[in-house]
């Protein structure tokens, strides 16, 4: 951007028409060659794509049914030999045998219980042999506790957890994952024994054939796919966590269809159901880019031609409009030039019509602009730097009334007089944020101000400020002691180097504290900023040292009375001893006397 009275100005190119009436006049042209074309074409384009995804939309649908009745059939074709097998009365025979046995170990036969478990482990192994799919079939107590399994490791022992036994269903089946990959996918649970002693058969499935069966659907196109997700977002068969919109209301229960993005950022047509039964949600979907490509194809020839009648509009409306424009074109290159900062600008008037008066107001407002922009900076720079230096004070009064209040709290909730001093010390040096704080009390005789408890500040300060200070005009402390009133000295770099070994202390603040006319000591602070004690935050930090002084002196008043109720203890305990020796030796002349 150049500053104002720069001699040396860029050409800024232009096509002649660059303004407010060529951009005009050719946008009539445009508006009137490309608005009907684009109108109809949009309207059937937008019904041709509304009409396919309806299409899209049903065969998804209907392929999905499909899939649920298929997936419904599934599940029943494994409960099936289960339940078969729970209602064989010689099934239901061993396996009271086994769980009486199991319950009464003394009152049965163990060879029966032994033939029952056998007869019971032939069964479940023919069952396992004639369905694949079961990785492990066993019995199951109320307990949980495993009566007979083709595993015979696990018999015995606790059924791992997870396994749904509800005695008032018959049956149930509960989804572990729907990895393909996973050994077991699937828990079936069918009832063999009513309430209230019911007992379980268990079925451990794989779903790679219902995978698989999801798989061979071939009706959605290159780019459809059909799968189930269950609670977690497990995907069957994709074998991966999804998650999509669609997807997440049907695990919420909603079936729901329509455009969405799948589970990898591809735009596609989804229908989402979802299955109570089975606690699974089925998801059909295929690829947008695959079912709108033939309207795609229309849209793209209508684009194509909107774009060469636009072409042909602009060569036709760039002709016409030259000659109308090229006066506006100069007064618009001159009001960039002045945007860009060259308030020099002027245009000249060539024409008394209204385009030579635009020229003539346009050269006496530049001239006030600059007038103005030129009294606007300085005021704009004056205010800005007032507002910052006001809202610091107003941040840094309120850090401060927070922590006098902190202080406050501290001083009245603390009676030791150590740990008060810790406490405040610590405060200011916290929440003042300044380089060193200590607080000295002066000795009995009053000539000797000792420090008695600091915080913050180099090695070299710390071991200075440790000094007792004689009360006097010597330093801060001495003179605040002296006189009872706040201090503050201004410290160079050459001065506080000498005196303190850092040449990056700039004042001291010492505060009396004060009890009625009596001064008991002082709270010294040192900062880095040479501007840190205004009148308002020695003010603040005076009234911290008030409090604290009121402190001090109600945990002395403390430590009085705590001392003197320990000597009346002893008074009272030295009475009863005097009183009691006094009975001992009258009570033998007493009794001689009598």
């Amino acid at each position: 951007m150049l500053s104002p009275g720069s001699t040396e100005r860029s050409r800024i190119p232009t096509t002649g028409m660059r303004g407010g009436l060529g951009r005009t006049l050719l946008t009539a042209f445009l508006i009137l060659a490309i608005v009907p074309l684009s109108t109809i074409s949009w309207y059937a384009t937008t019904r041709e794509r509304h009409d396919l995804q309806r299409e899209v939309t049903a065969k998804l649908s209907a392929v999905a049914a499909v899939m649920e009745t298929q997936v419904h059939r599934w599940a029943e074709a494994r409960v099936a030999p289960l339940a078969f097998l729970a209602t064989n009365p010689t099934t239901r025979e061993n396996v009271t045998l086994l769980s009486a046995n199991a319950a009464e170990p003394s009152t049965g036969s163990g060879q029966s219980a032994s033939a029952a478990r056998d007869a019971l482990r032939t069964q479940l192994r023919a069952v396992l042999e004639q369905n694949p799919a079961f990785r492990r079939l066993a019995v199951l107590n109320g307990e949980g506790r495993v009566l007979v399994s083709t595993d015979p490791q696990t018999e015995g022992s606790l059924a791992e957890q997870g396994i749904p036994l509800e005695p008032e269903q018959a049956s149930s089946l509960q989804f572990i994952t729907l990895d393909p990959t996973a050994d077991v996918g699937l828990v079936i649970t069918q009832r063999i024994t009513d309430p209230p002693h019911p007992l379980w058969l268990i079925g451990w499935l794989n779903l790679s054939d219902l995978a698989a069966g999801l798989q061979t659907v071939s009706e959605l196109g290159k780019t459809g796919e059909i799968y189930l997700v269950d609670a977690s977002g497990m995907a069957l068969p994709q074998g991966q966590t999804v998650a999509s919109l669609g997807i997440e209301a049907a695990l919420a229960g909603e079936n729901t269809e329509g455009l969405y993005e799948n589970y990898a950022g591809v735009p596609v047509i989804g229908v989402y159901c979802w299955i109570p039964e089975l606690g699974l949600a089925l998801v059909a979907e295929q690829a947008q880019e695959e079912a709108f490509a033939t309207t795609d194809n229309v849209t793209a020839a209508v684009i194509g031609a909107t774009l060469i009648v636009a072409l042909a509009t602009a060569v036709v409306a760039a002709v016409v409009t030259r000659q109308i424009a090229r006066p506006v074109v100069r007064l618009t290159e001159s009001a960039l030039r002045i945007a860009e900062g060259d308030l020099e600008q002027r245009v000249p008037v060539t024409s008394r019509d209204e385009i030579g008066i635009l020229a003539h107001v346009f050269n006496r407002m530049a001239a006030e602009l600059k007038t103005l922009y030129d009294d606007l900076e300085e005021k704009v720079a004056q205010r800005t730097a007032l507002l910052q230096k006001a809202n610091y004070q107003i941040q840094r009064r309120a850090i401060q009334l927070a922590a006098t209040v902190e202080v406050s709290q501290a001083a009245t909730s603390i009676l030791e007089p150590d740990q008060l001093l810790r406490e405040v010390v610590r405060l200011v040096h916290d929440r003042f944020v300044y380089s060193y704080v200590g607080i000295y009390l002066l000795d009995e005789n009053g000539k000797w101000a000792r420090l008695r408890e600091a915080t913050g500040g180099r090695k070299e300060v710390a071991a200075i400020k440790a000094q007792p200070v004689p009360v006097g005009e010597g330093s801060a402390v001495g003179r605040a002691a002296l006189t009872g009133e706040p201090c503050i000295v201004r410290w160079n770099a050459e001065r506080a180097r000498e005196t303190f070994s850092s040449p990056y202390i700039r004042a001291e603040a010492a505060l009396p504290l004060r009890l009625g006319d009596q001064t008991i000591g002082v709270l010294d602070i040192i900062s880095t900023d040479e501007e840190d004690f205004d009148t308002d935050t020695v003010s603040v930090l005076q009234n911290v040292a008030n409090q604290t002084t009121i402190a001090l002196e109600n945990a002395r008043a403390y430590k009085e009375e705590k001392e003197t109720a320990r000597r009346l203890r002893e008074l009272d305990e030295f009475k009863s001893r005097f009183l009691a020796n006094m009975s001992h030796e009258l009570r033998e002349p007493l009794t001689n006397i009598i």
